[in-house]
């Protein structure tokens, strides 16, 4: 087998080993389809294979109980295209700016069943699977038990109606607006809280930070994503129960940098930002948040947004943290050159389906590459010193195999930031001389694969 065959075949291998599908942990992809994207991301454009469920907004209540929506949200072909797909579509009730007659609804029985019987009737009508509630936000106990008692009332109704619909819940990242849900009391009735786990930074703060940070700094006390999911936790909130929020939008200040002072906070779609690498924009990975950004050339804006490594590492997170999966807001902001390529990395980490080639995974817009760049010395006896190239973070395997191309061993299998960087290998005494093959690869099924020989 040639040096260029074998490369190929271990590459091939390699992928295949990678994208076996872990079985436990997440496995919820929930993208939200606000009304008003019907003019621009119509249902025929949605990626469906990499979602389980679309979640329809919003519907809201008015202060009888009767039911208020934006006209746009009345779209048959988004429920048909849905139900062909094999997938669940609910319709979103609330969202930022629709709550005002939450509380007063809630808190009259003859309104709160009036708003109930209207929400069995929509989904009755229209062809929903169920509710989703994002109420924001409840302020008080009275509040937090109305709230709990209308809850488990709309599950009732809903699945006296039809047994397999659901009532899920879009819940705040903190204790500030999560101090006013009994979760322990809606746990049963809920089929996940979608914890909105971005907006951490932006025109209500007064410095540049991250828009939705996995990890955040000490001094950081807006929060991020870690801090959400275990708060949630600290509720007793089961992982089973828990959808991380992931944002497909970015915000940008104007600051000198990070954590700087700052004014703006404009929101922008992941389509808008990619374009500015071109217009001179610098890239920087936040290792410790896990999230990238941007700045111009005189450093007086910044960008914080969600890319594809980005995503990745969330969506592992998820499934390391035992959740039941991710949430998008929301889904068509990716577009970007005829894919949607955050979904589609979605879609191969928590559904990791088959037919997710590597190609639609990998289409960053900043190239994902991996080299190896050099092993001395070659030939070698006691030990050779490999470096290696990666253009992004990323989770990478170091593996040195023989010419037969079975492994001989597993160097590393481990995270590593955007750059150089160099390992040793150091046979033990049962190695036989020969040629053998290095191979660096990632999850995404690039690899690469360079020659050396050994010398006893």
């Amino acid at each position: 087998m040639s040096n260029g065959r074998l490369s190929i075949f271990l590459s091939l291998f390699i992928f295949g080993i990678l994208f076996i599908k872990n079985l436990q942990g997440a496995q919820a992809v929930v993208g939200y389809y606000p009304a008003w994207s019907k003019y621009t991301f119509p249902a025929n454009e949605i990626d469906f294979e990499m979602l389980t469920h679309i979640t329809h907004a919003f519907i809201w209540p008015k202060s009888n109980g009767d039911l208020d929506m934006y006209s746009s949200i009345h779209y048959p072909d988004l429920v048909n295209e849905t139900h062909q797909a094999g997938k669940k579509i609910l319709v979103s009730v609330g969202g930022w700016g629709n709550c005002t007659h939450f509380s007063g609804v809630l808190t009259d029985s003859a309104k709160r069943q009036r708003l109930i019987d209207n929400l069995v009737s929509f989904c009755n009508e229209k062809g929903y699977d169920g509710v989703d509630l994002d109420w924001e936000y409840p302020r008080n106990n009275s509040d937090k038990n109305n709230l709990t008692q209308f809850v488990i009332t709309l599950n009732q109704w809903l699945k006296a109606n039809d047994s397999t619909r659901i009532v899920t819940m879009a819940v705040p990242a903190g204790a500030w607006g999560g101090q006013w849900y009994d979760f322990t009391a809606m746990a049963p009735y809920v089929e996940w809280f979608g914890c909105m786990t971005y907006d951490f930074h932006g025109t209500w703060t007064d410095h540049a930070g991250h828009n939705a940070p996995l990890y955040a700094p000490t001094h950081e006390t807006e929060g991020c994503a870690d801090d959400a999911i275990r708060y949630l936790k600290s509720r007793n909130v089961p992982g089973n129960k828990i959808i991380m929020g992931v944002p497909f939008y970015g915000r940008r200040f104007n600051t000198s940098g990070l954590y700087e002072s700052s004014t703006g906070g404009e929101a922008l779609n992941y389509s808008e930002i990619i374009p500015k690498m071109d217009a001179g924009w610098t890239y920087h990975w936040d290792a410790l948040a896990k999230v990238p950004y941007l700045t111009n050339s005189d450093n007086s804006q910044l960008i914080t947004y969600d890319d594809t490594v980005s995503v990745r590492c969330k969506c592992e997170y998820a499934r390391d943290q035992g959740l039941l999966g991710i949430k998008i807001w929301h889904i068509g902001q990716d577009q970007l050159d005829g894919q949607q390529p955050l979904l589609s990395t979605i879609g191969a980490v928590i559904l990791n389906s088959s037919s997710i080639s590597s190609e639609r995974v990998t289409n960053a817009p900043v190239p994902m590459r991996i080299a190896i760049t050099s092993a001395f010395p070659n030939p070698f006896n006691s030990g050779v010193d490999i470096r290696y190239s990666l253009s992004y973070p990323m989770d990478i395997r170091v593996e040195i195999y023989d010419i037969l191309g079975k492994r001989v061993c597993c160097l590393m299998n481990k995270y590593k930031d955007i750059g150089t960087h160099h390992i040793q290998f150091h046979p033990d005494d049962h190695l036989m001389s020969g040629c053998y093959f290095i191979v660096l690869s990632n999850r995404d099924g690039l690899a690469d694969s360079y020659k050396v020989v050994y010398l006893k």
